[in-house]
């Protein structure tokens, strides 16, 4: 497209040419502006300044020309002198042609307010070098709003955060920046990126989310952050694309919700969903909740036996759970502490011990205490307690193994060290500081500190060693010396091994060091054996005593020669009293018979490794014994080693009274269940359920093709088979299976809840497999029939378009069918259920009339209706027919609105088609009426013309030159039939062809089309286009009508334009409330609406004699635009130009 075009600034560097008219259209600028000189001189104002500068106090001398721009800085700004002196070097900048923008925003003054300004500087082209000009626009309502936003979201619960599309951090409100202080310790910054701040395992997936949001996505998720080691906050997230005022995604919108307390009442809520048969399959740890009167809520069946063990007590729901003289006092106090805690809003974790006073046992608890929140207030405590008995008795093991390890080692003066090579990191135990008699608070630990402490002539033989065993992991035994200082030598035994990684390189190496000053002496005194022989003796006897077992000898008659300490603790004896003693003074008198054949298997040659009898302690009471005894035929002597187990043994009576506990359950669960022994799946145990379900007896050693040969085909050998193989479990709900159950070839239908798991033995593999089933057949044929009937239901509700609707009157809940959701096109997953989201669906122009009809319903007791339309998420607009009545509680309240919704939009659609042939006959036969007195008008005339001429000529008495004369103007009257039968031509092909083949046109390219074929006239008369189709590109329609249209539209703009000034023709497009709307407007000659508005669009009405025309034009646009199912008007006034407005319903190509 050709013509010459003006930007903004070129536009107000040619009205800084002073002249009367264009200081005219600089003062119709809304806009303040000043035009400076290169100095900053003030050459040109417009009105809109000076009356601001009134507003401002500004004095108007100082906005003259010929006044420099820093006097009205200076005095309009209330910003402070930075923002003064920024302003001035930003004109500056413009005027010494360092910069080509500048903009700022500040605040200025008012005589009655405070009030903000944008201010924008711009150089001026195509006039004298470095003159500029000046733009100034109040923003006070912009900055109001963007005030009161940021308060609003600011004081808002929820916390938000926007992003670019670069996903950097455009703003964000004070909850999302102290939710990630508090709670993530990062300081958000405007800027930053913001996948930086979440955790590395969680970045790819929050990227894939941001990727889907600025798709189009509206995208959910959930984080949980741990606050401490019992108490994690939750958190639900929302990601919306963020989109300007035409729908463009820029960024994403981010909102985060805290959902902690609704985390927990799920919880309470899925806890109490749970019934006891589940608990009692789940665990074996106790579950139970207690109410803010400390009574029991609910728990599982391990609470339930526990507390009957250790109490000999059995509780209820709603029971008191510190019942006094049921419990002991130090219990109730105890436990009441507890609860206040946990009840004052305390999570935590507590280890608790448990003496029974009925079974005599001790126990160990770890329990946690977890507050249950509704509204900000704690209702109830949930508990869960777990047995670690076993954890403190191993814990109290290990430390006492390492006492007695490091009591080892400071007697054998034996120190052990470790030697990191990656870490290059040397640690010694205790006793090594000991054995080199060092300070360890003082001494600086490395290798090389510790080849110092040797004797310098071995100092080569530990380092040439050690660097063997780095390089080979080769153990080394090696001894040397070391001086203390006071100048004795000690003599060292060091031994050490290497430790390799995967890659087969020593990485550490391990080791003792070991104090052998008094081996070498002993070495050396080999002559005085008696006394190393003392020492060994005192020695043994150490070990001896140190043993918790008793360790003893017996002579052929009996008695006890020698016996450890331990017999004081085993037997309450001392050493003395034991020693001289008779065997069977000890032994208890039931046990003397078995005891005293086993002694003589002894005496005869065979060692007992295991053989238990009672003694009889000296305060009277038995005490079990393990022995185990072997014969010195040499000296004649029994060595042997009492071990006390009575702790063994009341772990096995607690044992068998746990499995007898087990097998009553088991018996009597409400759970068909058993276990199948190896890859065979041998039935080994099976409860009566179960067998009731199977309809057998006999099973137990069979396998399960002997028992149930018909589920192989089901698939169920197969399971089992993945099960033991993998040991992954499988779990199935309403699993189908067909059961030969009455042993008469008859197939019974069962459906089943089914859970397989694997079980392991003693060595940590898979011998068996655990099975659970529960038969839910009723349950499923129940459903599958109500099913069946709400399937024949959306079927027919289907066929008829109709869907039915139910609404909660009291929480406006809504209750949707199958069809109704697909009326709506809406899945249901989706929808909120609720009258007001309903209502977002709903055409805007019918919501009022919808939510009167639905609310005056509340007073009748009939069946109410109403027609609406409805626009669903893919756009389409609907027409729906609601049917409903009102259902009344007590007092006539309204409870329950039930009704229906049908989708009439075809039938609509129908009628108003009929409607629209009807009416499009009858405006058809009206234009015809007209068409057919102006075609007959315009036909008389050359026709009378033709007649006449046509009869003079046949008159013989014409002379040559009036015969000439005659043939012209029968020419010329021929001439004009012809261009009226052509005009009735196009009007006719007009009305054929308004049914043609419609198709997506480019409304630009439809511009660009015309522009190249009138492009002389474009220059010729210099026509500037001024296009904005971004709200409305493209549009589905009849190209050859659409090209008229515009076609004549453009010229008739051009044909007509004002011969003072340039022809400017504007063309925008917009779509609103489903409509598209297309706007030319020029600034040409205009017409006189008042005396020919009524003639605009007639055929052959011209309004500019001057101009050549037929009058055809306008007529053949109003046709076309009709015959497209659109409107055109028109607005114009003689000498300010002319704005055809054209109105079509929006399509798309489906439509």
């Amino acid at each position: 497209m050709k013509g010459k075009q003006f930007t903004l600034k070129e536009g107000l560097g040619e009205l800084s040419r002073i002249n009367k008219e264009q200081a005219d259209i600089l003062n119709t600028i809304p806009t303040s502006i000043v035009l400076l000189d290169k100095n900053g001189i003030i050459i040109k104002v417009n009105q809109k300044l000076i009356l601001a500068g009134r507003e401002t106090g500004i004095p108007e001398n100082f906005i003259y020309p010929g006044k420099h721009f820093s006097a009205i800085i200076e005095t309009s700004l209330d910003s402070g002198k930075e923002t003064v002196e920024l302003i001035s070097e930003g004109i500056q900048e413009i005027l010494s042609l360092k910069s080509d923008n500048f903009k700022i925003e500040y605040r200025g003054i008012s005589i009655s307010e405070i009030r903000w300004y944008k201010m924008e500087v711009h150089p001026l082209t195509g006039v004298t070098d470095g003159e500029i000009v000046i733009m100034r626009s109040e923003i006070t309502d912009q900055k109001r709003t963007e005030e009161e936003m940021k308060l609003l979201i600011n004081n808002t619960e929820e916390s938000f955060i926007l992003l670019d599309k670069e996903l950097k951090i455009v703003s964000f409100n004070n909850q999302f920046k102290n939710l990630y202080k508090k709670y993530l310790k990062l300081h958000v910054k405007k800027g930053d990126y913001i996948i930086n701040y979440a955790r590395p395992e969680r970045k790819e997936a929050v990227m894939e989310i941001y990727q889907r949001v600025l798709k189009g996505n509206v995208e959910f998720s959930s984080i949980e952050i741990p606050i401490s080691e019992t108490e994690i906050k939750s958190f639900s997230m929302k990601f919306n694309p963020a989109r300007d005022n035409f729908g463009n995604i820029f960024g994403v919108f981010v909102t985060a919700a805290d959902i902690t307390e609704i985390k927990q009442a799920e919880l309470l809520k899925e806890f109490e969903k749970r019934d006891k048969e589940a608990l009692i399959n789940s665990t074996d740890d106790l579950i139970w909740s207690v109410s803010k009167e400390f009574n029991l809520i609910a728990a599982n069946n391990s609470f339930h036996n526990s507390l009957k063990y250790f109490s000999g007590k059995t509780l209820q729901a709603g029971d008191n759970l510190l019942q006094e003289g049921v419990f002991p006092d130090d219990f109730l106090k105890l436990w009441k502490s507890l609860y206040l805690k946990a009840l004052d809003g305390q999570t935590f974790k507590t280890e608790i011990f448990t003496d029974s006073a009925i079974r005599g046992n001790e126990m160990w608890t770890e329990t946690s205490f977890n507050p249950i929140w509704n509204d900000s207030k704690v209702v109830a405590i949930a508990c869960y307690s777990r047995n670690i008995t076993d954890r403190k008795n191993t814990e109290e093991k290990i430390k006492r193994n390492e006492a007695l390890l490091a009591e080892a080692q400071k007697l054998a003066k034996l120190g052990s060290w470790d030697f990191d090579f990656k870490a290059n990191k040397l640690t010694w135990s205790e006793e090594l500081y000991n054995v080199f008699g060092i300070n360890k608070d003082t001494f600086i630990l490395t290798h090389d500190s510790f080849v110092k402490l040797i004797d310098l002539e071995y100092r080569e033989l530990v380092v040439k060693n050690c660097d063997n065993t780095q390089h080979t992991g080769e153990p080394f035994s090696i001894e040397y010396t070391i001086s203390d200082a006071f100048g004795e030598q000690k003599f060292i035994q060091e031994r050490g091994y290497g430790k390799k990684n995967k890659s087969g390189e020593v990485d550490r190496m391990f080791g003792t060091v070991q104090d052998i000053t008094e081996q070498k002496k002993a070495e050396e005194k080999l002559i005085n054996t008696s006394k190393e022989l003392q020492r060994a003796l005192n020695d043994l006897h150490k070990v001896m005593d140190s043993s918790l077992d008793v360790i003893c000898a017996v002579n052929e008659q009996g008695y006890f020669v020698k016996v450890s300490a331990a017999c004081k603790a085993v037997w309450g004896y001392s050493q003395e009293e034991i020693i001289g003693k008779q065997v069977f003074d000890l032994v208890f008198s039931e046990d003397h018979e078995k005891t005293r054949k086993i002694a003589n298997k002894v005496m005869s040659g065979t060692n007992i490794s295991h053989f238990e009898n009672r003694y009889v302690r000296k305060d009277g009471s038995l005490v079990p014994i393990s022995w185990a005894v072997r014969w010195d035929p040499v000296d004649k002597i029994r060595y042997g080693v009492a071990r006390d187990i009575t702790e063994k043994k009341r772990l096995e009576s607690a044992f068998e009274t746990e499995r007898l506990q087990f097998f009553d359950l088991f018996s009597k669960a409400p759970s068909s269940m058993g276990f199948l022994k190896g890859p065979d799946h041998v039935f080994e145990m099976a409860n009566p359920l179960y067998l009731q379900l199977m309809g057998k007896k006999d099973i137990i050693g069979k396998t399960v093709k002997e028992v149930v040969p018909e589920v192989e085909e089901q698939g169920a050998i197969a399971m089992l088979d993945h099960v033991y193989r993998t040991g992954e479990t499988f779990t199935a709900n309403e699993m189908h299976f067909r059961f030969d159950k009455y042993n008469n070839g008859t197939l019974v239908d069962h459906f089943l809840n089914l859970t397989y798991q694997a079980h392991k033995g003693n060595d940590d593999k898979i011998d068996g497999i655990l099975f659970f089933a529960v038969d839910v057949t009723e349950q499923v044929v129940s459903r599958k029939k109500i099913e069946e009937s709400e399937a024949r239901l959306n079927e027919a509700q289907a066929l008829a378009k109709v869907g039915n609707w139910e609404t909660d009157l009291e929480s406006l809940h809504v209750t949707w069918s199958a069809e109704t959701f697909r009326i709506f096109e809406i899945d249901p997953a989706e929808f909120q259920s609720s009258h007001p989201a309903f209502i977002q669906y709903v055409h805007p122009d019918d919501v009022e009339k919808v939510n009167n009809a639905f609310f005056e319903s509340f007073q009748t007791d009939s069946v109410n209706s109403i027609e609406h339309r409805i626009i669903t998420p893919t756009g389409h607009e609907k027409i729906l027919e609601e049917r409903w009545q009102i259902t009344k509680g007590k007092n006539n309240k309204p409870i329950r609105a039930v009704g229906t919704c049908q989708d009439i939009t075809e039938r609509k659609i129908a009628e108003l088609e009929r409607s629209k042939i009807t009416n499009d006959l009858i405006q058809r036969n009206r234009d015809l009426e007209q068409f057919a007195f102006i075609i007959s008008h315009n036909l008389r005339a050359p026709t009378a013309n033709i007649i006449g001429f046509a009869e003079n000529l046949l008159n013989e008495s014409l002379t040559p030159e009036e015969e000439k004369d005659f043939l012209k103007g029968l020419s010329i009257s021929v001439d004009r039939l012809d261009n009226v039968i052509k005009d009735l031509n196009k009007i006719l092909q007009v009305r054929r062809e308004s049914d043609g083949k419609k198709e997506i046109i480019s409304l630009q390219g439809l511009v660009n089309d015309i522009s190249i074929s009138i492009e002389n006239l474009i220059d010729k008369y210099n026509v500037i286009f001024k296009i904005d189709f971004s709200k409305v590109s493209e549009i589905y329609s009849l190209k050859g009508y659409l090209h008229s249209i515009f076609f004549n539209l453009i010229s008739n703009s051009i044909k007509y334009r004002n011969p003072n000034v340039d022809p400017v023709i504007e063309i925008t497009s917009s779509s609103e409330n489903g409509k598209i709307k297309i706007i030319f407007k020029d600034n040409g000659l205009g017409i006189d609406l008042k005396s020919k508005g009524d003639k605009i669009f007639g055929l052959y009405k011209r309004f500019h004699s001057h101009v050549e025309g037929k009058g055809l034009g306008l007529f053949m646009v109003k046709t076309e635009v009709e015959s497209l199912g659109g409107t055109i008007n028109i607005m114009s006034e003689p000498d300010k130009g002319t704005m055809f407005t054209i109105e079509f319903q929006s399509q798309n190509k489906s439509s």
